[in-house]
């Protein structure tokens, strides 16, 4: 909880933000650039990844990947670090949604909602 919380530091909303913002209960905020987050999906112990981590929210969190098919609506997610920052006990986040992330088709946006309560 620690490390999230020193990581969130709030920046202007993109445009994406301004159209989701009244179906979100927390504002999302833009990581410095250049952090990553280290997944795992739930279903496959031991094959974690590092991704580039797009923003940040004490409800959920957003990563870039390059590869469509990766990831789709429903999984269930083990964050398992923030950078170099390794948490004690990964946190579960449920993907809820997959969206192109630039005009060519090349990067997508995966949207993730923590499970449980991070208060």
């Amino acid at each position: 909880r620690q490390i999230l919380q020193t990581e969130l530091s709030f920046i202007a909303l993109d445009e994406e933000d301004r159209i989701y913002a009244d179906q979100r209960e927390s504002v999302r905020a833009k990581p410095k650039a250049g952090k990553m987050v280290t997944i795992q999906k739930q279903a496959e112990k031991g094959d974690e990844q590092i991704y580039p981590l797009y923003d940040l929210s004490q409800g959920g969190l957003a990563f870039i990947i390059t590869k469509h098919l990766l990831f789709e609506k429903g999984d269930v997610l083990l964050i398992k670090a923030l950078d170099a920052k390794r948490f004690d006990t990964p946190m579960q986040a449920q993907v809820m949604a997959v969206r192109d992330a630039d005009e060519n088709g090349i990067y997508f946006k995966v949207g993730c909602s923590f499970l449980g309560s991070l208060s």
